[in-house]
Order: structure tokens, then C-alpha cells, then sequence
């Protein structure tokens, strides 16, 4: 059975693959071993072809073992296809063409004119050793190496020449970067190639930069590879050298920094107290002479409060010689004022320099300055005197509203306008909902429109809402609004029904205002037994008709109550109204 079904195969490769190479041939314009000559490998079918009309393929020949492109050609209809491989600078060794890929690349690529596959029972063998290519000019040598600079060399601006002259007029390096060949105190430095094809000379120049500190080196073998990469004779024929170049080591010693520049006197001072917003705290660095540098940028690293890092702004005029570090203190800024010593050293070294461009150093960093004062932006005097609860309609359908409504102490500042969807939620899904008020005035509102779609329990999230009033709300002098305790949840405040509709009603106000103990028991009926309240109570609850016998309210609890029986009850939520 396997062999007559080995047969079958062999009979239906036969019958849909007809096509036969009558024609294996390579074809070469010159030496076929210069730049720019041309290898051609032509192969002809026994009948018209489709396929491999034009395209690249980097698979079939080889230049002393590496790939190299090679372009397909030929015109669907005919019998024959052309693969050609030009000589580039740089190909050199013997020029293999690989068997199986070519044969692999018809037989994927092949097809006779009624699209029936070419197909080879045996690769191809590999044309190995064809020809030896040689773009390498065995004439291109260089006749000079000569290193030169400016100045000393060794300062600012200086500038250090490395010149190569070559033997005859070449091509190349006329103008890129380079970042291998120089080095200064073993770390890489930029310079630049110049020169003019058809001269006979290239220049690499290296100009010395603020920082660079350390001795100067020519790294010989990226030297030697940038050149035989980069450099070919007027032909082409690339630069070569059987040996890489030695370095030049311990050429000279770069020297940008200042030994003479340091500082002499580093003060702190503040406006007003130095701890309220607005106030504004100074450091102040003197030299010794003339600076240049962080006349005007920004620096977060250097001092905190509270360990937090704040921003800070760099003040100065070049050739003046001090430089001041000012940080304002804003709306949240609380805690310790400390100034980050080595922070600060790090960026005088790295943002100071004396007139001539050598850098600011100092063997040692700065001391921290720690405890240098505490800052206390939240006011202690700002404080609710309402929250309440209003809304339309007894029941809450599409387009009825509830509203929060905090009232202040005081005039104040912030939230008179914004989205915030983490304070209302509905049956657990947060909901949009909108700041309200004016700077100047001393309460705000946050109201809540209901949507389609918004179904389930109406909860207001105290701590949400405690850190946006903190977050948002300060004094007209800036201070933040503080509590030290989250207000509590407003917990199923009513249930909201948008898949059923309803005629507006009234508007409905439950607040939360000041009362006292006997309004409260004037309220039920003179029954105080009934009704126990303590004088810092912070607990209210919704409570149905006739729920309220017997019902205790304990002092320090955070939640709130409503009487849904009692429409002028209110309570005083925080004990401190």
C-alpha cells in the first residue's frame, strides 16, 4: 500500500507541475567583482511563466558568507526569469549562489499560465565560489595622523582636531556625528567629521563642553571602523586597514571645572511667619565671584514639607553672584519645611559656572536644613454650621433633583463649579453630580439630577464628600477647611424608581439644622423618657411613623436619622453648631 500510494503522489505532482528549466545560467557587466558591477543569474522555463516579476530577496547570494540583495525580473506570458546582484562597497569575499533557497523561491513563486506550480523533485546545488568579490581599495591609503587644538585644549570651547590624509582623493565623511571615537575621563564625548569628496583628507573635531572632565582619548579601533564603514576611493572601493589604529591615550587633561568658584555665605528667609499661604520662603546662595546659570527654572527636589516635595523656583542674573531658591507656600502645604541638602549641591554643580563656563564644585554636599519651620495651611476656624438634604418630589423619578447644601462659619473660596461622580451613588453605581456656589459666600451645593436608568438605594458617601470640601474649599485667605473626622455616609436616603412615571409633587426639604434636646422632646409629646439625647449626638435616622418610641440616639455615632412623620424636625449633625 505505501508504495502504490507514493506512486499516486508522484502521478498527481507530475500531472499539475509540466514546467522544466531548460536554461541555469550566470551572466556578469565587467569583473562582476567591482562596485558596481553586476551578477545576473538567468533561468529559462520550457514554457510561458507567471510570477517573480519584480521583487527582493536577501536569501540566495552570498558575498563572503553574508546575504546580500538581489532583485527578480522578468514579464508574465514569457519563458524566462532574471535574478540580479550589483556589487555594493563594503561586499567582499567569494559570491555563493545558495541552491535551495533559489529553488525554494520558484517553486513558491513559479506558476505556468494556468497557475499549475513549478516544481523541482531536487534543490538546486549551490554555485559556490563563482567569483571573488574585492571592493577594497588595495591602492587607498593614509599618508597622515595628526591630532591639533585650540587654546590649551583643555577648557571650555577649546577645540581638538583629529586630521587623517589619505593618498589619493576619496569620498565619505563629509559631514555626521560620532560618539565612539572620542572620550574624556573614559566617558564618551561628541565631535563631528567634515571634509569634501574628491579631497584627500577627513577631520574629526571634538569641542570641549562644560562637564567634560578627565583625560582625553582616541579610541583607535572605532577610528580604524568608522573609516573602512565610512571612507571609499572616488570608485567606491572602500578604505581598508589589515591593523585598527592605536589609541591615543593620555592625550591631555580636560579640566571644566572651577577651583577657584565656591560659595560663601547660604541663608534662609521668610515673609510674614514662613508658614501660612502665601508666605514666601527665600534661599539664598553667595559667591565668591561672577556666576552664570539657574537664572530662571524650576526645582522639586529641594525643599518639602511635611516630606513632600514642593516646587521651587531659581532666581539670578548671570554675572551676578548669588543665586535664590523661592518657594511660595501654597493651600495644603503641611508639615515640616526642610531643604534637601545634597539635592541642592547636585544642582549648583550641575546648573553653576563661573563666567568662563567651568562648573561650580563641592567636595562635599550641603547639610540638610531639617525643622527649619512648621507649616500650617488649614484653618481651624472654618467650620459647618448646616448640612442638609433637600430634593423635589416625594418620590425620586427622571429629572427630580437632590440636593446637598453645606453651610460655612465663614466666607469661602473654591468648588463653585465641577463634576465629581464619587460622593452620590444609586443602587451602588456612582452618579454624576454638580458644585455649586460663589467665592465670597459661605455655603455650597452639590446637586445630583436623577437619570433614566438610576435605580436603587440614594446614598451621599461621607468620606467622598469630607475629602473634596477639605480638597476644594479654603477661607478667602486660602486656608484648607479641615476636619479631623470623615462626615458619615447619608445612607438609603430614599429609594429612586425611573422605570415607572409620576406627577411632580411639592418640593420636600428634610434638613439638618441646630436643635436641642427640648425641642426635640416638645416634639413627641413632652415623653423625655422616650427619647434620650446626648449634647455632642452626631446620629440621625430615618424613622417611620411611630417608630420613634423607645429609640436612643448615642453620643459620637456617625450616621444621620430623618422622621419621615416629622416634616419640621431637624438635627444638629456635628455637635459643634
Amino acid at each position: 500500500m505505501k508504495a502504490k500510494h507514493d506512486k499516486t503522489k508522484e502521478e498527481d505532482v507530475v500531472s499539475h507541475s509540466t514546467l522544466q528549466l531548460t536554461k541555469l545560467s550566470m551572466e556578469h557587466v565587467g569583473n562582476g567583482t567591482n562596485v558596481g558591477d553586476t551578477v545576473t543569474l538567468v533561468i529559462n522555463f520550457d514554457g510561458a511563466v507567471e510570477g517573480l516579476t519584480s521583487s527582493l530577496t536577501d536569501s540566495i547570494f552570498t558575498v563572503g558568507g553574508v546575504a546580500v540583495d538581489a532583485v527578480w525580473r522578468g514579464i508574465d506570458g514569457e519563458n524566462s526569469r532574471t535574478l540580479t546582484y550589483t556589487v555594493a562597497p563594503g561586499d567582499n569575499g567569494a559570491l555563493v549562489v545558495n541552491g535551495t533557497p533559489l529553488t525554494n523561491a520558484l517553486m513558491a513563486g513559479i506558476t505556468d499560465t494556468e497557475g499549475h506550480a513549478f516544481f523541482a523533485e531536487y534543490p538546486f546545488a549551490s554555485m559556490v565560489n563563482h567569483s571573488v568579490i574585492s571592493t577594497v581599495s588595495n591602492d587607498l591609503e593614509f599618508t597622515k595622523l595628526r591630532m591639533e587644538h585650540t587654546g590649551e585644549g583643555t577648557s571650555i570651547g577649546d577645540i581638538v582636531t583629529l586630521t587623517i590624509d589619505f593618498n589619493e582623493a576619496v569620498k565619505g565623511l563629509t559631514s555626521s556625528h560620532a560618539d565612539n571615537i572620542f572620550t574624556v575621563g573614559g566617558v564618551a564625548v561628541d565631535a563631528v567629521w567634515s571634509g569634501i569628496d574628491g579631497g584627500n583628507s577627513r577631520t574629526l573635531t571634538y569641542t570641549v563642553a562644560s562637564g567634560d572632565n578627565g583625560i582625553l582619548a582616541v579610541n583607535g579601533t572605532s577610528l580604524t571602523d568608522a573609516l573602512m564603514a565610512g571612507v571609499t576611493d572616488t570608485e567606491g572601493n572602500a578604505f581598508f586597514s589589515q591593523y585598527p589604529f592605536a589609541d591615543m591615550a593620555n592625550y591631555s587633561t580636560i579640566n571644566t571645572v572651577s577651583d577657584d568658584l565656591r560659595f560663601t555665605k547660604l541663608r534662609m528667609e521668610h515673609t510674614g511667619e514662613g508658614t501660612s499661604v502665601g508666605d514666601i520662603v527665600t534661599l539664598t546662595i553667595d559667591f565668591n565671584e561672577a556666576v552664570k546659570g539657574l537664572t530662571s527654572s524650576h526645582a522639586d527636589n529641594i525643599f518639602t514639607v511635611g516630606g513632600v516635595a514642593v516646587d521651587a523656583v531659581w532666581s539670578g542674573i548671570d554675572g551676578g553672584n548669588s543665586r535664590t531658591l523661592t518657594y511660595t507656600v501654597a493651600s495644603g502645604d503641611n508639615g515640616i519645611l526642610a531643604v534637601n541638602g545634597t539635592s541642592l549641591t547636585d544642582a549648583l554643580m550641575a546648573g553653576v559656572t563661573d563666567t568662563e563656563g567651568n562648573t561650580f564644585f563641592s567636595q562635599y554636599p550641603f547639610a540638610d536644613m531639617a525643622n527649619y519651620s512648621t507649616i500650617n495651611t488649614a484653618d481651624n476656624d472654618l467650620q459647618l454650621t448646616k448640612l442638609s438634604m433637600e430634593r423635589t418630589g416625594d418620590d425620586l423619578h427622571t429629572g427630580d433633583t437632590v440636593i446637598v447644601v453645606i453651610g460655612f462659619n465663614e466666607a469661602v473660596k473654591g468648588l463653585t463649579s465641577g463634576l465629581t461622580d464619587s460622593i452620590f451613588t444609586v443602587g451602588g453605581v456612582a452618579v454624576d453630580a454638580v458644585w455649586r456656589g460663589i467665592d465670597g459666600e459661605n455655603s455650597r451645593t452639590l446637586t445630583y439630577t436623577v437619570a433614566p436608568g438610576d435605580n436603587g438605594a440614594l446614598v451621599v458617601n461621607g468620606t467622598p464628600l469630607t475629602n473634596a470640601l477639605m480638597a476644594g474649599i479654603t477661607d478667602t485667605e486660602g486656608h484648607a477647611f479641615f476636619t479631623q473626622y470623615p462626615f458619615a455616609s447619608m445612607v438609603n436616603y430614599s429609594t429612586i424608581d425611573t422605570s415607572k412615571s409620576h406627577e411632580k409633587n411639592s418640593d420636600h426639604t428634610a434638613p439638618i439644622d441646630k436643635v436641642d434636646a427640648d425641642l426635640i422632646n416638645h416634639i413627641f409629646m413632652g415623653k423625655p423618657d422616650y427619647f434620650n439625647i446626648e449634647p455632642e449626638a452626631y446620629s440621625h435616622h430615618f424613622i417611620g411613623s411611630g417608630a420613634y418610641s423607645h429609640y436612643f440616639i448615642e453620643p459620637g455615632a456617625y450616621s444621620h436619622h430623618f422622621f419621615d412623620n416629622v416634616e419640621s424636625l431637624s438635627l444638629n449633625a456635628f455637635g459643634v453648631l
